[in-house]
């Protein structure tokens, strides 16, 4: 096993964990899993190899930042 297929991404094929619209919780270092932000997900970046590697998000007061996928957790909520 050489170093490149230890820190590959694992996506299941034919399922995208994240979608534009969906809510996501991002991983911050400095505070507790409780104090973590949440944002709505409202751009995904692929890399060359088309499979997704950031995603751009909308933080509740507005805030546009961006987060390799990581350190985004998606939640189960759905607002259909």
């Amino acid at each position: 096993m050489d170093l490149r297929s230890v820190h590959e991404v694992k996506q299941p094929k034919g399922e995208v964990p994240f979608k534009v619209g969906d809510v996501a919780l991002i991983h911050d270092e400095k505070l507790p899993r409780q104090m973590w932000k949440t944002g709505r997900i409202h751009e995904l970046t692929k890399g060359r190899d088309s499979k997704i590697r950031s995603v751009g998000l909308k933080l509740t007061n507005g805030q546009l930042i961006r987060r390799p996928i990581q350190l985004v957790y998606p939640l189960e909520i759905n607002f259909d």
